[in-house]
Formats: structure tokens, C-alpha cells, sequence
């Protein structure tokens, strides 16, 4: 029996691990008090969020818009890499959290 053909390309052996996600302060390191690894960017999200409420810096009835301006003001967020590093996907800063078209203000000027 002849053996199966090998497909055309394969996959880096890298394929099968799971990116993880880190939650940076505001200095671009890992965050004080939640550092952890999230297997998604929506769970590291979360808890970014829920930090936010307990320590007052955002109301939970707060509109979508305002959420992710307070994410973006107060978190960055790295990705693993397949070689075990760290990507940084997006910094903290103020210039992500007021962006135009996070949140109709009603202040434009016609």
C-alpha cells in the first residue's frame, strides 16, 4: 500500500497554541492588579471593564461608546506570541479614547 500524499504545505508547528492576551497599565507594563491571561481578547475586555465600575471610574449603565473610550484611556492589551513574546496590540492613551465616531456627543458644529 503506497502512503498517503503529504499535503501541498504544512502548518507551522506553532498552529495548534492559543494566543493569550495580557492587560497593560499605563506605562506599557502588565497591569498591577490584573495581571493575568486571558484566552480572549473579549474576557480580558470584561474584566478591564468590571476593574473600571469597583474603582469608580465608570458607571455600569455607562453607554457602549463610553465603555470602550475607558478601556481605551485606561488599558493597553498585548498578544502571545508562537515564539512565547509579547505583541503589543494597542497602547493606553488618550489619543484611542477620544477619537471621532466613539460617541455622538452632540456637539458638532454644522
Amino acid at each position: 500500500m503506497l502512503p498517503s500524499p503529504q499535503p501541498a504545505f504544512a502548518s507551522p508547528p506553532h498552529c495548534g497554541r492559543v494566543r493569550l492576551y495580557r492587560l497593560l497599565d499605563g506605562h506599557g507594563r502588565p497591569h498591577p492588579e490584573l495581571d493575568d491571561l486571558f484566552e480572549c481578547l473579549d474576557s480580558a475586555h470584561e474584566s478591564a471593564l468590571d476593574w473600571l465600575e469597583r474603582c469608580g471610574l465608570l458607571q455600569p449603565q455607562a453607554p457602549a461608546c463610553e465603555r470602550q473610550a475607558m478601556l481605551c484611556l485606561h488599558f493597553g492589551i498585548e498578544v502571545s506570541t508562537p515564539s512565547g513574546d509579547w505583541r503589543t496590540l494597542r497602547h493606553p492613551g488618550p489619543g484611542l479614547a477620544t477619537g471621532p465616531g466613539l460617541c455622538d456627543t452632540g456637539n458638532q458644529s454644522s
